[in-house]
């Protein structure tokens, strides 16, 4: 992997979040780019998860990893600088980022950590697991496909037709059959029917997590082995923990529903069904709906300061508009309810998140901060690198060149080999031949009677022999013998006399490693580009590095067991 690749994706995509805080009077600067310092401490919390890109003697590897961690500062002072920060892009990044930030705080308050599991649950769930059913199920996405599936399965329409009648695509497979699976497979209240349904008896509607129904028919209960339950119990603690998770974060939403008493207006769905669909089957682009229509409301919450919140028509075009945008499964109208209800709760969970001045907990000032530097980083990257160098065709030959060696491929070979029963006479003759010089001599000196034969092999061949042995002997000089071979039942030694390789053009090549040979020539002249701006950048943001500081900083390198220290 070449260095460029290494630094340019390690720039823009690495998480440096103790960059973001300032010198810490519990740390020593490891070096001061401009007016920012890069301690200790922030030095081994990045290597903590990025050693492993810097492979080698630890003193080098701290030393390269550091040169990015100042070229990267760099990169971020200048764009600054430049005033990046300040135009309308930047700002509609923080938009997002803090939205998302905020979102995944809220989340992970309103939802509980690790949710213990008792030794007594892991126990009881394992012997639930030793029987597994065969299943069918239907999925009815509200109230009146629950009641015209449930007619269509009493009056003896099949159960796989209703299925494919009634399941949305991909959702469920093909009839509904969802094979042989062990408890802890389904959601709720799926998964307990699965152990108790009585055997060919149907059961439901019952309540779908989010809306709709099921209907769930068992067809087979059979026994099912398992591993030992200790090699089994890190799994089914996380299944249960998580299954846990979900139950108590799906209750905490659904309050926070309540709280801001979220409600969808009579006809939602359809409003936007009827919108998407005449897009969808339109010869052109349909205008902007008027400003009326826009502001029809499809859900209402209350707001902020207690005053009604309202989303739009208008909103629900906006986002699907976007690039981000998740579009609902604009075939069933339920589907269009959920997703309404879900962007209108999403806005919902930004009000709270505000309320709780989650933005300001340092944590997620950090994270948002991360992610807003990732993107002047990119920006600067992009703008002072990726667009203003290009790779000559002489520096893409050059690379070319440089590949050469392992890009020919054998023409022939001229060896000399003997033959033997005897694994003691083989490995005798072998280590005559280190005095000798020769296979013939060695073979000679060993014993008399052996005979060496000589032969001109030529490549490609399909020969069982020599055809294998490509690559062997490829990668020897003449005079080198090989180790005794077994074949056949005998023994083998080789000794290669002379070879021919032939290199392919260029043009001869694949085009997939024309094309990587061209991005390698790319990324150096990248990499030449980099350090030479970041070079220059030190006329503006001065650079101290303490390397005698550095030689005695803990590294951790990658690969090493339990992550042993070194110097």
């Amino acid at each position: 992997m070449s260095r460029s690749f290494i630094l340019s994706a390690f720039l823009c995509s690495l998480s440096l979040s103790a960059l973001l805080s300032g010198c810490s009077p519990r740390s020593q600067p490891l070096a001061r780019v401009g007016d920012a310092t890069i301690t200790v401490e922030e030095f081994q919390e990045v290597a903590s998860t990025a050693a492993s890109r810097y492979p080698g003697l630890a003193d080098s590897a701290k030393a390269l990893l550091l040169d990015d961690l100042v070229r990267r500062e760099l990169l971020i002072q200048e764009a600054k600088r430049r005033g990046l920060e300040q135009d309308s892009m930047y700002a509609n990044q923080r938009r997002k980022v803090e939205e998302q930030a905020m979102l995944d705080a809220l989340g992970s308050r309103l939802g509980p950590g690790a949710v213990p599991v008792s030794d007594a649950e892991l126990e009881r769930f394992y012997a639930m697991r030793n029987v597994e059913s065969h299943a069918q199920i239907v999925f009815a996405s509200d109230d009146n496909f629950a009641r015209s599936a449930m007619a269509d399965l009493k009056r003896g329409v099949a159960f796989e037709v209703v299925a494919n009648r009634y399941n949305p695509p991909g959702l469920i497979p093909p009839g509904g059959d969802v094979g042989f699976v062990q408890p802890g497979t389904l959601v709720n209240p799926l998964d307990e029917e699965l152990r108790t349904a009585p055997i060919g008896q149907l059961v439901g509607p019952m309540p779908a997590p989010g809306g709709g129904s099921f209907f769930i028919r068992v067809i087979e209960r059979r026994p099912k082995a398992q591993p030992p339950f200790e090699t089994q119990r890190v799994m089914l603690q996380q299944m249960l923990s998580q299954r846990k998770q979900r139950a108590v974060s799906k209750r905490a939403f659904d309050d926070l529903k309540a709280q801001y008493r979220l409600r969808l207006e009579l006809g939602a769905a359809e409003v936007l069904f009827q919108r998407a669909n005449v897009e969808k089957f339109s010869d052109q682009a349909l205008p902007e709906p008027p400003a009326e229509e826009q502001r029809r409301a499809l859900a209402r919450y209350d707001g902020a300061a207690g005053d009604s919140g309202v989303f739009t028509l208008g909103d629900a075009l906006h986002y699907l508009g976007s690039e981000s945008a998740e579009p609902p499964n604009f075939q069933m109208m339920p589907m269009i309810a959920q997703w309404i209800e879900s962007q209108a709760l999403r806005r919902i969970a930004l009000i709270e998140a505000r309320r709780r001045h989650l933005a300001e907990e340092p944590e997620v000032a950090r994270r948002i901060q991360q992610q807003l530097d990732a993107y002047l980083l990119d920006a600067i990257y992009t703008s002072e690198v990726m667009e203003r160098v290009d790779a000559s065709e002489e520096e893409v030959m050059a690379v070319y060149r440089q590949r050469a060696t392992q890009l020919a491929r054998m023409q022939s070979a001229r060896v000399a080999y003997v033959t033997v029963k005897d694994s003691a006479m083989a490995h005798a003759v072998r280590e005559h031949v280190g005095s000798s010089g020769t296979l013939r001599e060695a073979a000679a000196t060993a014993s008399p009677s052996l005979a060496v034969r000589e032969q001109e092999v030529t490549y490609p061949t399909e020969d069982r022999v020599w055809g294998p042995l490509e690559d062997t002997l490829a990668g020897m000089e003449p005079g080198a013998t090989t180790a005794p071979l077994l074949l056949d039942g005998s023994w083998m030694i080789i000794q290669l006399l002379s070879k021919r390789r032939d290199t392919p053009a260029f043009e001869s090549l694949p085009q997939g490693l024309q094309q990587a040979m061209r991005n390698d020539a790319l990324e150096l002249k990248r990499e030449q580009r980099l350090a030479e701006f970041t070079e220059s950048l030190k006329r503006s943001f001065p650079v101290t590095i303490d390397r005698e500081r550095l030689k005695t900083v803990r590294w951790m390198p990658f690969g090493l067991p339990g992550g042993l220290p070194q110097f």
